[in-house]
């Protein structure tokens, strides 16, 4: 069983890794990462329990790290950021 840290964590570095590869990495100046018990592909009316989870990412744009605004796809950061197939790890 993989630990929660280690998913997360693998998470985030294949998301630095690509916004490195497409320059928008110094864009970004915090961007926490969460796991939550959502699963999105699974059949509502069937009533299984949830045995996968999403990762959801807050990038946030700041001069100061006083206040700031958080990154908006297309404006702040690429769209190819919020592609979840780029992300899917078996």
């Amino acid at each position: 069983m993989v630990c929660t840290c280690q998913v997360l964590f693998s998470h985030f570095l294949r998301l630095v890794s690509l916004l490195i590869c497409l320059g928008f990495i110094t864009k970004i100046s915090q961007m926490p990462i969460i796991l939550v018990p959502l699963h999105f592909d699974r059949d509502p009316l069937s009533h299984q329990p949830s045995c996968q989870r999403s990762i959801v990412i807050r990038p946030f744009v700041t001069a100061d790290f006083m206040t700031g605004i958080a990154a908006i796809p297309g404006k702040h950061l690429p769209e190819e950021v919020t592609d979840a197939k780029r992300f899917y790890i078996h």
